[in-house]
């Protein structure tokens, strides 16, 4: 048989009527739970209710949320996130959803949501503007007849990369984030820049690169 074990009521009952704070059988059945709401985070245990409670906010925050929750606080947004991006950029998608769900279909939201994911920064440049004599357009000065295309915009991306299974990698994602953010009567024209050869910034003469003809063997 097991021992009768005498519990110390639960300070709960303080915040009961009167008429409660001499019952004890209702005092010891409360200290049960105020045993949970008030565990303290040991070694190995897990963080008591209460704690849990007051850190519930972090949970909505989309950089301050555990990872394994990104998932379930992007569908409170709408937005479905690709794997093949990392866990900052995104915590930066959905930090940025409502707002640019706002800016959808426009060349700034177009501009920022690749820009989340290149994060250095992109640019569009409209091919063809409506048509109008002395106002957007002189003939001969600024404008040619039979120019681009309706509807087609150039999209120019920075990428910190220049290994060309990189570079395919980024360009296809971004290509998906364009296809699905842009008007659907629009077509586009992605085009990539990557870093080129500066002296003493990616290149160090002698070091890991060679002016002039190589020697030879």
């Amino acid at each position: 048989m097991a021992d009768n074990v005498t519990t110390r009521p639960s300070g709960l009952l303080e915040y009961l009527p009167e008429i409660y704070s001499d019952d004890d059988f209702l005092g010891q059945y409360l200290a049960a739970f105020e045993r949970v709401l008030l565990r303290n985070q040991d070694a190995g245990g897990e963080r008591g209710l209460e704690q849990k409670i007051e850190g519930v906010a972090d949970y909505f925050d989309p950089l301050r949320t555990p990872t394994e929750f990104l998932d379930w606080l992007s569908g409170w947004v709408a937005l479905s996130l690709r794997a093949d991006l990392d866990e900052f950029r995104q915590r930066e998608f959905i930090r940025n959803a409502v707002r640019l769900y706002h800016l959808r279909g426009t060349k700034k939201g177009l501009e920022e949501s690749v820009s989340i994911y290149t994060r250095l920064g992109a640019s569009i440049t409209e091919t063809a503007e409506p048509f109008q004599l002395e106002k957007r357009s002189r003939v001969g000065v600024d404008t040619m007849v039979e120019g681009g295309a309706p509807f087609v915009f150039r999209v120019l991306i920075n990428l910190s990369t220049t290994d060309p299974a990189e570079i395919k990698k980024q360009s296809d994602v971004v290509t998906a984030i364009l296809s699905v953010e842009k008007p659907s009567h629009t077509q586009f024209v992605l085009e990539v820049e990557t870093p080129t050869m500066q002296i003493e910034d990616h290149s160090q003469v002698e070091v890991d690169t060679l002016l002039g003809e190589p020697a030879a063997d």
